[in-house]
């Protein structure tokens, strides 16, 4: 599996997670067991004060709480 054109190796058989995930080249990056519960996101209609492509998309995302994997130095890495 790749994220971003860079090695991703899971050993997960399902992710209940809304998650964000970023690698920088050269970083390798093993998964196991990870599991996070949070609040995720919310796709919320928007109102007459949102942006252009907002209104034209038609709703906005709130982001509550995210769990975030950010690996930004080349390396080895493994989230048990």
């Amino acid at each position: 599996m790749e994220h971003g054109g860079r090695p991703l190796t899971s050993h997960l058989r399902a992710w209940i997670v809304r998650r964000c995930f970023q690698a920088c080249p050269g970083a390798n990056v093993t998964v196991h067991g990870l599991k996070v519960c949070n609040k995720g996101w919310r796709w919320v209609p928007c109102g007459d004060d949102a942006g252009e492509v907002d209104k034209l998309r038609g709703f906005v995302v709130e982001r509550d709480e995210t769990k975030e994997l950010v690996f930004d130095k080349p390396g080895v890495y493994t989230v048990p």
